[in-house]
């Protein structure tokens, strides 16, 4: 039994998720999260990562926690 790649319409092409992430400059999971979270494809493909010392610092910032 072979499985095939869903494909997805991106920027006018058909292409696997795969095949997007490698375009966008994403880990390919980072793309299936965002996507699993309703995100649209092309939400998903474009909006940039952050690293994990800005999300620490994010959500810092939104909690109200003060620290030294």
């Amino acid at each position: 039994m072979v499985r095939r790649a869903h494909r997805f319409s991106y920027h006018g092409r058909d292409l696997t998720l795969r095949e997007i992430a490698k375009d966008a400059g994403l880990n390919l999971w980072t793309l299936r999260s965002r996507l699993s979270r309703g995100w649209t494809i092309e939400r998903a493909a474009t909006t940039s990562t952050i690293d994990p010392s800005e999300c620490g610092r994010l959500g810092r910032a939104k909690s109200g926690w003060i620290g030294s």
